[in-house]
């Protein structure tokens, strides 16, 4: 048995390690004051390749030094240039003689070098390729490329032959040569189809997904790139942000048809009329009302608290549980079904801490994603109109 487990040890490790012998890791020094110094960047899975974030040159320099690894600190395997071929440009994909060459042993390698400007961004892209060289594009922008905020998609339950119109916030208006694009397949993503946001208004841009027949499964992506004419073969070297919800994509299924037994509304209770002192069951369909988190990947928590006699209006919540963004076992939904969530709560009065002599008319709820999509914003759960939703409670008379 101990003999066993060794071998298994040792198979792991060497899973391990070839799950991570790929680049992922940047080693550069277009970050440092006097460019002398290296530093790390992790890059962030994209498919078929890897990216860092957008970095700024802190000098103009015409051989700035980097190269890729798979980790901090591990230099071999490694992705370098040669001493007889090093050089490196920017804002094109770089392949064969140009790109980053596979090194585990030998006196032969050398750091890349490429050219960088004072102040401008630079963005560093390689293929995935375990134990081979790979492609590679390190994209230069005078501007610091936007990110996607959020993604809506109207409707969020699709008929058969019905368009889709998305809807996506950026942090700002797109720069000049910074493009927009909408990418959706229908086939897995064996093929996929290009559309160019259209400016809406502010920081918000929109494209329209053509209806496609009953029961195909639509996904799709966001992505900005450098360029707007492009080789579709060539655009994820090319793409300055992607947004493909956590590996997830956004997809839906035209001609969908919603199928949670009596859970049929956006929220619905067990029992119907919930009494102040009894149990209550909240049951909240993500796949309905403004679908704000529906297919979301992570956990889903509930802010809600109470209308009361004390209550000025609708928005005059009491006794709310939680801080905007706070997460607490309380407040975790549990997922029972695909977009489908409950919470099992044993005595509305106990669960908010309502004083005795303070009449319940609603409770109040809003329901969020665990993480933040950036600062205080999260994907929310609401009615189709973006209002809070409530779910009327009932006095004692009426049992």
């Amino acid at each position: 048995m101990r003999k066993l487990l060794s071998l298994l040890s040792i198979w792991l490790v060497v899973a391990i390690t070839i799950v991570n012998a790929q680049p992922r890791n940047w080693f550069g020094d277009i970050t440092t004051s006097d460019n002398a110094l290296f530093e790390n960047a992790t890059m962030q899975l994209r498919g078929s390749v890897a990216a860092t974030n957008p970095m700024q040159a802190q000098i103009t320099k015409s051989n700035a030094k980097f190269l890729f690894t798979t980790s901090p600190n591990v230099y071999n395997p490694k992705w370098v240039g040669s001493t007889t071929n090093y050089s490196r440009t920017v804002n094109n994909r770089l392949t064969g003689a140009y790109a980053a060459f596979y090194f585990t042993s030998g006196d032969w390698d050398h750091d890349m070098e490429v050219p960088v400007v004072q102040g401008r961004y630079y963005t560093f892209i390689s293929g995935q390729i375990e134990d081979d060289n790979n492609d590679i594009a390190i994209l230069e922008t005078s501007y610091f490329p936007n990110k996607v905020e959020s993604v809506q998609q109207d409707p969020f339950i699709v008929s058969a032959d019905e368009a889709v119109e998305v809807t996506v916030e950026l942090t700002g208006f797109l720069n000049m040569n910074e493009y927009g694009w909408l990418e959706y397949s229908t086939d897995e993503w064996v093929t996929s189809d290009m559309i160019e946001l259209s400016h809406l208004s502010g920081s918000f841009y929109t494209a329209t997904i053509p209806g496609t027949p009953d029961q195909t499964d639509v996904q799709y992506r966001i992505r900005t790139t450098i360029e707007a004419g492009f080789d579709v073969a060539d655009v994820d070297y090319l793409t300055l942000r992607l947004d493909d919800n956590y590996g997830n994509y956004y997809s839906y299924v035209s001609g969908y048809v919603v199928e949670c037994g009596s859970q049929a509304g956006v929220v619905t209770s067990e029992p119907a009329f919930p009494l102040p002192d009894g149990p209550v069951t909240i049951y909240f369909n993500a796949a309905m009302g403004n679908g704000g988190l529906v297919n979301y990947p992570g956990d889903v928590y509930i802010h809600t608290g109470v209308i009361t006699s004390e209550s000025t209006n609708s928005s005059d919540w009491k006794y709310v549980k939680t801080e905007w963004g706070e997460n607490t076992p309380e407040t975790l939904m549990d997922s029972i079904d695909d977009n489908l969530y409950e919470l099992q709560i044993s005595s509305i009065v106990d669960y908010f801490g309502i004083p005795e002599g303070e009449e319940v008319l609603k409770v109040a709820m809003v329901f969020r994603s665990d993480e933040p999509i950036s600062g205080d914003n999260y994907y929310e759960g609401k009615n189709a109109d973006g209002s809070d939703i409530f779910v009327d409670v009932y006095a004692l008379e009426l049992n």
